[in-house]
């Protein structure tokens, strides 16, 4: 049992060294190629289309909550985080957006981060928020499209998809982006999209919501992906350093797997030196 621990642990301080030596380097300017992910290739291309066609794009971050008991937690701020990063390339290309949530948490959350994604390039005067200052003139695109950033309902999946897929279908949504705590009531939002001809990336941690994701939007992010916005969006060195120490370390416990299968196959039992009782 001992060695077991000490086997855990020797992998943790593997990890925290690798991301504390890789940080830095990545800060100085060293190059760094991380495995390609079209989802997220596919939503910087969804705010140089939607610009293109002067029309919306619909970010979401599922009908998830933000509560320590609930399950969707993590998945509802990995998705505040692409909102964020969405809402910055949105306000640099002067692409209208709506921001959406299904849960009173979220949505001041929602708020804060389309504001932080409109101030980085220097446009906060232009950030939509419904409700704000200058209501009545960004509660709408020059097409009369709706934008802004909005709650569509408090702890009731079913109902949040059915308003997202109506809004996708009436307010002029070419292009949506829906990473974060989403299960199976996806399908019924994506029904919709469908209808309207609405690009989708997609994105959850949650199994009954990938099944639906997996088959109905044209990318996906599955999974640990929709935790990485900050690497692959934003090109943060932390993130990216976490990123490279993650992929070393999972081959590293491949490597083990392999080597252990092969002894268990030749009759070596390790079982006793690990502290494994059968």
């Amino acid at each position: 049992m001992l060695i077991a621990t000490g086997l855990a642990l020797l992998i943790l301080l593997f990890f925290i060294l690798a991301l504390v030596l890789m940080t830095p380097r990545i800060r100085r300017g060293q190059r760094v190629t991380l495995r390609p992910l079209r989802a997220y290739t596919a939503a910087h291309q969804a705010i140089a289309r939607t610009a293109e066609q002067g029309r919306t794009t619909h970010l979401s971050t599922g009908p998830g909550a933000l509560a320590g008991d609930t399950p969707r937690t993590a998945e509802t701020l990995a998705g505040l985080e692409v909102m964020h990063q969405m809402a910055r390339r949105a306000a640099a290309t002067g692409t209208p957006l709506l921001a959406t949530t299904g849960s009173g948490l979220a949505f001041p959350m929602a708020e804060n981060v389309v504001r932080a994604g409109y101030a980085e390039v220097g446009r906060l005067d232009e950030v939509p928020l419904v409700g704000g200052a200058s209501t009545a003139a960004q509660a709408v695109t020059l097409e009369g499209r709706a934008q802004g950033v909005r709650m569509l309902t408090h702890h009731d999946p079913m109902a949040y998809a059915a308003a997202a897929g109506a809004l996708a279908e009436n307010e002029g949504v070419s292009n949506g982006v829906l990473v974060g705590g989403w299960s199976a009531e996806y399908l019924l939002v994506n029904e919709a999209q469908a209808r309207a001809g609405v690009h989708a990336v997609a994105g959850s941690a949650d199994p009954q919501g990938l099944a639906t994701q997996l088959l109905t939007a044209d990318q996906t992010l599955i999974g640990e992906e929709i935790y990485t916005a900050g690497a692959y969006l934003d090109a943060r060195p932390a993130h990216q350093a976490s990123l490279i120490a993650q992929d070393t370390v999972r081959v590293l416990l491949i490597l083990l797997i392999v080597v252990g299968a092969l002894l268990a196959t030749a009759g070596i039992n390790l079982a006793p030196l690990l502290g494994v009782s059968r």
